[in-house]
């Protein structure tokens, strides 16, 4: 088992009603290829980190409609150059919005934090690496008779994600063959694809480990039969 190298974006906030109160935490991880030639391997760099914070921010800010909710705040994202052995290899790198924290202004439904939107990155392979994917937390979606994800706020996360993600396979000021938003295998030798489409369902997920995070408060009411 072995794995390509590449760089991995770990971006991170928190869920509360500040900047400065946090009730849980989320995070999502965007792997990007490094691999410029044989003999040529792109170095990881403060610029690449801050240049990804301006990315997520504008992501992130995009409006009600791309399911993001008020309470869930951006804080920084961390670069991590990934080895063959799957680790991080070298100085870590942490890039951080411009003036703090930030959030989607606008006012938006309160779904539960453990509410997610799946973002499915596909390689258009056959084999592996042929999918991959990120979960976006979105308090702010909101729900139609269906039970289904009302579509305009499908259809923004969609064209937010696109953004995104042609935005972070941008390397600033350099027309690149690598630094491509990539879907990363360790099967066997291990393989690595540039992303050719992106995709997004109209039924919310579950992050259990935001569910198993919000502790219940019980109140009991004796019966009388």
């Amino acid at each position: 088992m072995a794995w390509p190298k590449h760089f991995l974006y770990s971006f991170r906030g928190h869920l509360g009603p500040t900047a400065q109160q946090e009730i849980d935490v989320w995070s999502c991880n965007i792997r990007v290829s490094r691999v410029q030639s044989v003999t040529n391997d792109i170095a990881a760099t403060q610029s690449l980190a801050t240049d990804a914070a301006r990315d997520w921010k504008k992501f992130h800010t995009a409006g009600s409609s791309n399911s993001i909710g008020h309470n869930v705040w951006f804080d920084y994202v961390r670069l991590y150059t990934i080895g063959s052995n799957g680790k991080a290899d070298g100085e870590i790198f942490q890039g951080e919005p411009e003036g703090g924290s930030v959030t989607n202004s606008v006012s938006s439904p309160n779904m539960p934090f453990q509410v997610a939107m799946v973002v499915t990155l596909d390689t258009g392979l056959r084999v592996k690496p042929r999918f991959g994917r990120f979960f976006v937390p979105s308090s702010g979606i909101q729900i139609g008779g269906s039970g289904r994800v009302v579509t305009s706020y499908r259809d923004g996360l969609l064209d937010a994600a696109q953004t995104l993600i042609q935005d972070l396979g941008n390397r600033p000021g350099i027309d690149s063959t690598a630094h491509k938003v990539s879907v990363v295998s360790s099967v066997g030798d291990g393989a690595i694809a540039d992303v050719k489409s992106i995709r997004v369902g109209d039924v919310a997920d579950t992050m259990r480990s935001r569910r198993s995070a919000l502790k219940e408060s019980y109140e009991i009411r004796t019966i009388s039969q």
